[in-house]
């Protein structure tokens, strides 16, 4: 099982550096952290870029997306993704194609770990555990896009609007998905408390209808979206409901737990995990209306928040509570991940990424 080993490789030697950058570190292990990620980014980007007949969409880029863009139709992709395409296919083909495409994705994703992770090796472990990376070999413009907003969520947090702004357009210009992230930065000055929660548990069945007017018009509005629905495949996506509905709840919860027992949560801290958590009620909003009314391809958005729980679980962590009972958290908390990973990706291979092949 590659992706295991290279996983297990990348977390042992993160774990041999420094861990954590946001607290008094030497230069040299400052150093070290910063080769660790660049082995680590090396040997996922190897395992994208050198893959083949890997994911369930490999074939539709290869044999569909890929051969259009490159004839000139357009509005098959966005501006910036069908200039990924031309450049990636002038380097080195379609191989070239997909490389490029997962650099951009791991520059942004790594960097945003580093900079805005509590403990690296943890972040680079969910990185796995979720799914996301399996995903990515899929659904790559769309993880291009939460690529970038996990590197633009410190400017959330530096309250930088302009520099916000200028990476979410960015990131528009390659999957139109990133109109959902656009809202995201006003949300970190918004306190969260109890008649809040209420008044967003009274909300979730009108957002569920804004969020298919979004999708519907994105759907039916931009051509390249309009064959997404009616799928097959949306109908096997939606069966993973129950699953991540499970999985979901219990991430919420455990935060709201670590958050009622911490010591420390106060100030900026206290604004970090608001938004994280309306974040993750944002996903269980997804979730909900997935489950009551047909979504297609609910996933693809739930994707969108769901994944900075490679950053958020790490923050949570990092906060002042009892020890032995953190310990014990932790560990359930992984427990959990492998077996949701085991079941969807592994044993379902809901992404297609089992087994791995390349073409050496």
């Amino acid at each position: 099982m590659i992706y295991l080993f290279i996983f297990l490789i990348c977390c042992i030697l993160l774990a041999l550096s420094k861990s954590s950058v946001n607290s008094e570190i030497t230069e040299k292990n400052n150093s070290l952290t910063k080769f660790s990620l660049f082995i680590t980014f090396l040997l996922l980007w190897g395992l994208a870029a050198f893959r083949y007949n890997v994911g369930i969409d490999y074939k539709v880029y290869s044999l569909v997306h890929f051969p259009r863009v490159l004839a000139g139709e357009t509005g098959v992709w966005e501006p910036l993704s069908t200039l990924l395409v031309y450049i990636g296919n002038f380097i080195y083909g379609y191989v070239g194609i997909f490389a490029l495409i997962h650099l951009i994705i791991l520059s942004f994703l790594l960097v945003a770990i580093y900079d805005s992770s509590e403990n690296i090796t943890f972040s680079m472990s969910l990185l796995f555990l979720t799914g996301f990376f399996n995903i990515s070999l899929n659904l790559m413009r769309q993880s291009i896009v939460i690529a970038i907003f996990l590197f633009s969520i410190q400017y959330i947090f530096k309250r930088d609007f302009k520099k916000y702004l200028l990476f979410m357009i960015i990131a528009f210009l390659f999957h139109k998905t990133a109109v959902f992230y656009f809202p995201m930065y006003f949300l970190y000055n918004l306190k969260f408390n109890t008649k809040r929660l209420c008044f967003i548990a009274i909300m979730i069945l009108p957002v569920s209808y804004l969020l298919n007017f979004l999708l519907n018009f994105l759907t039916q509005y931009f051509d390249v979206y309009r064959n997404y629905w009616g799928l097959v495949e949306m109908q096997a996506s939606n069966s993973t409901s129950g699953t991540l509905t499970i999985l979901n709840i219990y991430i919420l919860l455990m935060f709201f737990l670590i958050r009622s027992l911490s010591r420390n949560i106060t100030g900026e801290i206290k604004k970090k995990s608001d938004l994280y958590i309306y974040i993750q009620l944002i996903s269980l909003v997804v979730i909900i209306f997935s489950n009551n009314f047909y979504l297609p391809n609910f996933d693809r958005i739930l994707l969108l928040f769901t994944a900075t729980q490679i950053i958020s679980i790490p923050f949570f962590f990092k906060q002042k509570f009892n020890t032995y009972f953190k310990v014990l958290l932790f560990i359930f908390t992984i427990i959990i991940y492998c077996i949701v990973f085991y079941q969807l990706y592994y044993l379902k291979n809901t992404t297609g990424t089992f087994p791995y092949q390349t073409f050496f």
